[in-house]
């Protein structure tokens, strides 16, 4: 008995194992791809657009989209460089932290919160992802908008140097 709990659990864990294989891997694949192509990396008219509207300049694109896909780790290991060689304002950090903070890791992270919680089929895991991207980055850019309009214009004046 407890060795087919054993067995039972054993297998189940394996095939946890597998599933989480399925998403990373391709994520990673993904975002190496959009980094080679400069997709994402703010040098694109759209991703210009989009950054501008937020508030940042393209050399936030690299760092956003390395923490929005693979995590708050990795966009922190892009901006923090980024801000000390000074292609970063004071302003645009913030900005930049508030976001990443909000909304890290979204296709990764949503995709293993609905890998975990959702047995009801695939079409309650699709519903159930598109929620949580949805209010995730609603959040993150309302947040964004707030302190672009009411933080940011506080901050002591960088010195020019």
């Amino acid at each position: 008995e407890i060795l087919s709990a054993l067995l039972a659990s054993l297998g189940n864990g394996l095939l946890f194992c597998l599933k989480l294989l399925g998403i990373l891997v391709p994520l990673l694949m993904a975002y190496h791809v959009a980094s080679a192509t400069r997709i994402l990396t703010g040098e694109s008219p759209l991703a210009r657009r989009v950054l501008a509207w937020m508030g940042l300049s393209p050399a936030c694109g690299a760092p956003l989209m390395a923490g929005l896909f693979l995590g708050i780790a990795y966009g922190a290991g892009i901006l923090i460089p980024a801000s000390r060689e000074g292609k970063l304002s004071r302003g645009e950090v913030l900005r930049l932290c508030l976001f990443l903070c909000t909304c890290h890791a979204v296709p990764e992270d949503t995709l293993l919160f609905v890998l975990v919680t959702s047995h009801e089929g695939p079409l309650v895991a699709l519903k159930l992802f598109a929620i949580l991207v949805l209010i995730r980055l609603v959040l993150a850019i309302v947040m964004v908008r707030f302190a672009t309009r009411f933080v940011v214009p506080r901050l002591e004046p960088e010195s020019a140097a």
